[in-house]
């Protein structure tokens, strides 16, 4: 009773977050920020007919994402990382240092002393709108290199305030050349249920291990993929171009 926003953080983050996945230190392929603007330009663009509102830059109180730095991603790799957007190189990096984030946590203080449940899922919703759209720009990519496949579009998000926690999943989906972004509550906890704390904690491990085991995966996969291709491109526009006599892409000479 009567703690504040602050309060809630320090708390959770302690008590319900792995130790050690909560700090500015990458942690293997997990790295962490706290109270960091996301990068504007992976805000979606709202339609036209609603161009008197605008999406609030999100600035989330813990987001999940990961290190560029190896093991996370190889040299290879980076490559194509820097080279998803033809205008905007960094553009899968969230927040500095932070690269295809996948999980938002908004703390709150109920009873009124620090905003409400209502505003952290909108806040969550936001910085989960990002998240899809650095995944979809990934796919874009992979489908003009040819490539059929994609790595799935989802990401999780946490309210949470001193009483309850609401989870939430967020995924895009095409419908008419239009990438639409969903977001559906699919847990509610009471935190004063030693079995529903129980829960939430399980729930968070799992999202954590998810990501390092499954999309991750995916993701470096879909890098190597651009990569490769990229590079086949490369080396079959220069075995096309002839070279100067005598030159390795010349006329050859047999050797006796």
């Amino acid at each position: 009773m009567g703690c504040n926003e602050s309060n809630v953080s320090d708390y959770f983050k302690k008590h319900l977050f792995p130790q050690g996945a909560t700090t500015k230190v990458p942690t293997g392929s997990l790295f962490s920020v706290a109270n960091k603007h996301i990068a504007r330009h992976l805000l979606p663009s709202l339609p036209t007919a609603m161009a008197p509102w605008a999406i609030t830059q999100p600035q989330p109180d813990l987001l999940y994402g990961h290190p560029k730095t190896p093991p996370t991603f190889t040299e290879a790799q980076l490559i194509a990382l820097l080279g998803l957007h033809s205008q905007i190189p960094f553009y899968a990096q969230a927040s500095p240092g932070l690269w295809f984030h996948f999980f938002t946590v908004e703390f709150k203080a109920a009873a009124g002393t620090g905003g409400s449940l209502w505003a952290a899922a909108n806040q969550c919703a936001g910085a989960s709108a990002a998240c899809v759209q650095a995944i979809n720009q990934l796919n874009i990519r992979l489908g003009y290199v040819g490539c059929n496949g994609h790595v799935p579009n989802i990401c999780y998000s946490l309210a949470i305030d001193n009483s309850l926690a609401q989870l939430y999943v967020s995924w895009g989906a095409e419908d008419k050349g239009n990438l639409v972004i969903y977001i559906q509550r699919v847990g509610s906890f009471l935190l004063s249920s030693p079995k529903h704390f129980t829960c939430i904690h399980r729930w968070v491990t799992a999202i954590l291990n998810w990501e390092q085991g499954g999309r991750l995966r995916n993701i470096q996969l879909a890098l190597d993929f651009i990569q490769d291709e990229k590079q086949e491109v490369v080396s079959g526009v220069a075995k096309s171009r002839p070279g100067p006599e005598g030159s390795p892409g010349g006329k050859r000479r047999r050797l006796k």
